[in-house]
């Protein structure tokens, strides 16, 4: 059986879930909700063997529903309902994760909620999301809401020894030990240290990334911006970089085709 990662912080949160898995009072449908890189998906990866007996990885009975090129799609919500309506095949459960459920726009959302109003007795769901307040009122009334706080500094010393990636990610340990984040973070960094415009576009053309790549980078993009926006002082400045990084959080549910390429480009053109 595949070994999930080690989970640092939220000992409370995993007891609670752990006894209502040993006590089989498991609710139908929970939201895990806080920043991304916080510990939600590890928790989940741990706990699903326990829920089904069996893993994740190999169990026909676990469904996992990710965004596709920054949103979850109607039809991913129709493949949802169409699995969840059949009985388990090997466990006597079933197991849906829908990651960032933010993404999901409204249509899908209110396609979802009848899987909630009318839950089958054998499925558990859990809504996994950094921005809780974008899924609608009645989805959230239909959840058990388990919020994930930051992890202090004295547990995010258990990760790694670099004190400027533990600086960096705030308490969120799935930043720390992110080796690609910490790769797109240092570029971001290298790319806005270029003194001008165009020699920051320039740079970022030369890496020749894909529409996929580029969309993959915008979390290491806000992290810089986020970075600069403590240690700025003008309030100009600061007014700016906030209104960049709501731009790259108000886009990136949104389901229209999105050309991350020209997006970052005003971005490192107009910081």
């Amino acid at each position: 059986m595949k070994q999930a990662p080690e989970l640092i912080g939220h000992e409370d949160i995993e007891s609670y879930l752990r006894q209502c898995i040993n006590n089989q009072t498991l609710a139908h449908a929970y939201c895990l909700h806080g920043p991304r890189g916080i510990g939600k998906t590890t928790l989940i990866d741990q706990l699903i063997p326990d829920i089904l007996g069996c893993d994740a990885s190999r169990c026909p009975d676990y469904m996992l529903v990710a965004p596709e090129k920054g949103i979850i799609s109607m039809q991913a919500i129709r493949d949802l309902k169409q699995w969840i309506s059949r009985t388990p095949l090997q466990s006597r459960k079933k197991v849906v994760v829908i990651q960032s459920a933010e993404l999901m726009a409204e249509e899908p959302q209110n396609a979802f909620l009848k899987s909630l109003e009318e839950p089958a007795p054998y499925a558990h769901i859990f809504l996994l999301t950094s921005n809780a307040g974008r899924l609608l009122p009645t989805i959230l009334s239909r959840t058990v809401q388990l919020r994930f706080g930051l992890v202090p500094m004295s547990e995010m010393k258990k990760i790694t020894n670099d004190q400027e990636m533990i600086q960096m990610a705030h308490g969120r340990p799935g930043i720390a030990k992110n080796e690609n984040l910490q790769h797109d973070v240092a570029l971001m960094r290298s790319l806005l240290e270029h003194s001008g415009p165009s020699e920051r576009v320039r740079a970022w053309l030369s890496q020749n990334y894909s529409r996929e790549d580029a969309y993959s980078s915008v979390p290491a993009l806000t992290l810089v911006l986020r970075e600069r926006l403590m240690q700025e002082t003008r309030p100009s400045v600061r007014k700016k970089i906030a209104q960049r990084i709501q731009t790259l959080q108000s886009i990136s549910g949104s389901e229209k085709r999105i050309n991350w390429h020209l997006i970052i480009e005003h971005i490192l053109i107009s910081v």
